[in-house]
């Protein structure tokens, strides 16, 4: 099930990928700092949006080092995962000029009760394929992305950057035959880069941001692909300042692809989340 990684987005491996998470974050930190010390505020952007998404993907534990394959796996839709669900997934743009900031947060809890179509070993607990379990898998994913200018057209952007994000991947899988549970996590900073892009026309405003990495950092392999589109319309706005307030409709679709080992046992998560979302934006 696993994907073989491949130079995307982003692709370095173990403690190099540690010194870029951390090489990023500074640097972040390096431009923010002086952009406050500049004279001019910046303009803000904020986002509450309610995104209607459910995971699709598959999941798999084993032993590989004991004999066990991670071949055979466990689909959302055969653990009853892919129930949809509103999530809260605000966001926030901070516009100097032409360098721009977004920070946002994107948290899913999906829980069923279904079947395990292959068996799955780790925590200490062997569930056999057919067994009846129920699910729970959360995943939250915190971003601060900084981008610049490349393209010097009115009421036009396109932008090219770099990033972080936080990922907290967890999964409790409990038998109902054996009356067992087994449990993992796992939370890493990754850095991403990242494109944005976008047109203006009186009130109305399309823009796209697309981020991703592709890395290994120790035990963990991961991808990340995160696309968020949108069209905005402002319901009104002031002539002598930043403030103005609208609504946008939108598309956002998350895929994250994580392997990584967990005692005696290595676990292989790929999920996809997809789906519209609806809100309200005001920048001051």
């Amino acid at each position: 099930m696993h994907r073989t990684h491949s130079p995307g987005w982003f692709s370095v491996h173990s403690i190099d990928c540690a010194r870029a998470t951390t090489r990023t974050s500074v640097v972040l930190f390096a431009v923010l700092s002086m952009l406050a010390a500049g004279c001019s505020a910046p303009s803000a952007t904020l986002y509450a949006r309610g995104l209607q998404v459910a995971p699709d993907g598959e999941f798999a534990a084993a032993d590989v080092s004991g004999g066990g394959s991670l071949s055979a796996t466990s689909d959302t839709d055969a653990l009853d995962l892919d129930d949809e669900e509103v999530i809260f997934a605000p966001r926030a743009d901070l516009d100097w000029g032409r360098v721009h900031l977004i920070v946002d947060h994107f948290s899913s809890q999906a829980d069923g009760t279904g079947t395990a179509e292959a068996e799955i070993e780790f925590d200490g607990v062997t569930i056999p394929a057919g067994d009846s379990v129920e699910t729970e898998l959360d995943l939250a994913l915190t971003g601060a992305t900084l981008v610049f200018d490349v393209l010097p057209v009115p009421n036009a952007e396109l932008s090219l950057g770099f990033g972080a994000v936080y990922a907290d991947l967890s999964a409790e899988i409990t038998s109902l035959t054996l009356t067992q549970t087994a449990s993992t996590s796992e939370a890493v900073p990754l850095p991403v880069l990242a494109a944005r892009a976008g047109v203006e026309l009186g009130r109305f405003r399309l823009q796209a941001l697309a981020r991703g990495f592709d890395v290994e950092i120790d035990d963990v392999e991961a991808s990340y692909i995160d696309l968020d589109a949108f069209a905005r319309y402002d319901l009104f706005g002031a002539t002598d300042s930043h403030l103005r307030g609208g609504i946008v409709l939108g598309w956002r679709h998350v895929a994250v692809d994580a392997r990584f080992d967990d005692g005696a046992s290595t676990i292989d998560g790929d999920f996809e989340y997809s789906g519209p979302y609806a809100g309200v934006a005001f920048t001051f």
